[in-house]
């Protein structure tokens, strides 16, 4: 379904879902009050939570959270892929037929949705492309009470570390929208509508070959390689492809080390 954003939404009140326990990227810091809001709220087979993910593209990750709520506790969640861009919304979710999955398009800086709407607005791998002060302001509008507000994301240093920012070259120097923890950190403490912010580095690891990162880089999986020329990407990737097999014996079996920055706030609970 995708939602008109000409007016806001009124979305059903609905409690804080346990997003916790479903997502392995926002999992430590927040069982405690996750669990607290939870154990308070009414019964889950008549609330289904209200999640909001900003920035998604086709929406895989909200899809995921999604499914992931329905496995657990055997309901579906109302659940919002929101992006800017009309072509990825509307290509995405081809394979959901749930009622309770929607698109929308629009900007993160004037979300198109009632004030306490949601228990958790979520932003994976998006938000460098924000104004921080503006989406972070706006998210927070549309969380209730006590609810979540996480931003999974990598900083500049951590791009640095990547197997892209290592090999390709100048992938980490090219790309300059990434905000430091820093600046991330500061734009929700600057918000006096959240009451915490907690921030931790989540490393992963990457199993792939030689011949997927290079499809990856020809199908322009990240951005960034958008910004090389029709007559640099060619050999950026094959110095790419030279600096791989130099460093990996077997180009079929590559672990790589990545880096994640994982920020959570809880918005400040409603007044007595």
């Amino acid at each position: 379904m995708l939602l008109s954003c000409g007016i806001r939404h009124e979305v059903p009140t609905i409690p804080l879902p346990a997003i916790s326990r479903v997502w392995p990227s926002i999992t430590a810091p927040f069982v405690t009050w996750t669990q607290h809001r939870c154990n308070a709220s009414r019964p889950w087979s008549a609330n289904p939570p209200r999640i909001l993910d900003v920035g998604a593209g086709t929406g895989r990750y909200v899809e995921a959270v999604a499914r992931a709520l329905a496995a657990l506790y055997a309901m579906e969640c109302w659940a919002v892929a929101f992006d800017a861009s009309t072509s990825m919304v509307t290509c995405g979710l081809p394979k959901t037929h749930s009622a309770c999955l929607h698109r929308a398009v629009g900007v993160a800086e004037r979300l198109p949705f009632a004030t306490d709407a949601f228990d958790a607005v979520l932003s994976f791998n998006s938000v460098h492309y924000f104004h921080l002060d503006a989406f972070v302001s706006e998210a927070v509008r549309t969380l209730r009470p006590e609810g979540l507000l996480s931003v999974y994301t990598r900083t500049p240093e951590q791009n640095e570390e990547t197997i892209w920012g290592r090999l390709f070259p100048e992938f980490a120097k090219r790309e300059t929208r990434l905000h430091s923890e820093i600046d991330l950190c500061s734009a929700m403490m600057r918000c006096t509508r959240l009451s915490s912010v907690h921030a931790e580095h989540r490393p992963w690891t990457m199993d792939t070959n030689l011949t997927r990162l290079l499809a990856q880089a020809r199908g322009r999986y990240y951005s960034t390689f958008r910004l090389y020329s029709t007559e640099e990407f060619p050999l950026a990737l094959e110095a790419f492809r030279q600096r791989v097999l130099a460093e990996y014996p077997s180009s079929s079996t590559i672990r790589a080390q990545n880096d994640h920055l994982l920020i959570a706030a809880r918005k400040a609970p409603s007044g007595p």
